[in-house]
């Protein structure tokens, strides 16, 4: 009975301090950034605006993100953020923004506010964009231009 006694208490002792041990995720240090020859890009604390969505402490935290060209135009750009849970090679979507037809005003996109889930493990940013503007010829095809794409990663502590 002793024994039985034991082994039960050592369980519940290591179940209660598995739990305490569990922590949030979330980017410790604000703004960070990151950069290539091409792009710019900082995460920092979201827009302080009533219409944007809030964080919800143990569940969700808020950022910005502000991505910079440091390049030549560019056009049909496309942003997405993504967030990787327990590892895995699968990423979940968290925000997409519009595809633009034309050149990004100012060489700067800013998005004021999205969400990320505490049990994330991290934030990729996947920039999609073009060089040139679709070619159309008088017999009326168009010829898409190249598509160019830069991925970029933020772990979460």
């Amino acid at each position: 009975m002793r024994k039985i006694t034991v082994v039960l208490f050592c369980m519940v002792c290591f179940i209660f301090s598995s739990n305490i041990l569990a922590k949030a995720s979330s980017f410790s240090d604000l703004p960070i950034s990151k950069s290539s020859e091409r792009w710019y890009l900082k995460i920092n604390k979201s827009d302080d605006e009533p219409r944007l969505s809030k964080p919800k402490p143990g569940l969700v935290n808020t950022y910005s993100l502000d991505v910079k060209n440091m390049g030549k135009n560019a056009y049909n750009l496309d942003v997405d953020i993504y967030s990787n849970f327990n590892d895995s090679k699968t990423l979940r979507a968290n925000m997409d923004a519009p595809e633009t037809e034309r050149t990004v005003p100012n060489n700067e996109f800013h998005f004021s506010n999205f969400p990320v889930s505490v049990k994330a493990k991290g934030i990729t940013v996947i920039i999609t964009w073009e060089e040139e503007l679709p070619k159309t010829f008088s017999d009326g095809k168009t010829i898409k231009a190249r598509k160019y794409k830069e991925i970029f990663v933020f772990d979460q502590k």
